[in-house]
């Protein structure tokens, strides 16, 4: 049985075989793009939160696997609990609220910075609502961008991974020359990130729900 709040069944749209017609499809997009952009933040700030630590913050590499393990510890616990919370709130609330949540912490990381805080301890805790954001909404954000794609499921979850990596690839690009300014640089290359996650979820539409039996 289907959990609430899940689709219940597949798109059955005509216009299905190429990844063209998943590109063109502004309902995959939204699921697919929003999807890539909260994960691609969370991984360009994973990827460029070590030399910020060292070499701006008077920290160690033992701050930043405290900020691994804060992180990953709240994703796990949100992702397990993100199935109960979508019956009870509803699968597109709980995928924007893991959006916005996610955005907020990169943009307190942003304000932190700004403010010329240097205390490598206080990352792990501005960073904790991003990977619960991520929890929140990374399963039931994939499986929707899955049923999406309708048939085209494989080349619709392929799309979705290349993203990742490609947005990935361009934050950590983007971050790469500032980085050695510290907090503040890496957070606005993360923040527009994450912005632009909440961005796609406003603007193009959302996945039809099937009637209920």
């Amino acid at each position: 049985m289907l959990a609430i709040g899940l689709p219940r069944e597949q798109r059955t749209s005509g216009r299905q075989g190429t990844y063209l017609q998943l590109l063109t499809d502004p309902v995959f997009m939204r699921y697919a793009l929003s999807q890539t952009m909260t994960l691609g933040g969370l991984l360009t700030f994973v990827f460029g939160i070590p030399m910020v630590i060292v070499e701006t913050m008077g920290g160690t590499l033992n701050d930043f696997i405290i900020v691994q393990i804060v992180s990953v510890a709240g994703f796990i616990v949100a992702a397990n609990l993100t199935a109960k919370i979508a019956e009870r709130f509803g699968t597109e609330e709980v995928i924007m609220a893991g959006s916005a949540m996610a955005a907020a912490s990169a943009f307190a990381l942003l304000a932190y910075g700004l403010s010329g805080g240097t205390n490598p301890l206080l990352v792990p805790v501005l960073f904790l609502p991003m990977g619960i954001g991520l929890g929140l909404r990374g399963p039931i954000g994939f499986y929707r961008g899955i049923v999406a794609s309708g048939g085209n499921d494989a080349r619709g979850s392929a799309l979705i991974v290349f993203f990742i990596f490609m947005t990935t690839t361009l934050g950590t690009m983007a971050a790469a020359p500032v980085i050695t300014k510290g907090l503040p640089a890496l957070a606005l290359v993360v923040s527009a990130i994450h912005l632009l996650s909440v961005a796609i979820l406003c603007a193009l539409p959302k996945l039809k729900e099937a009637p209920s039996a």
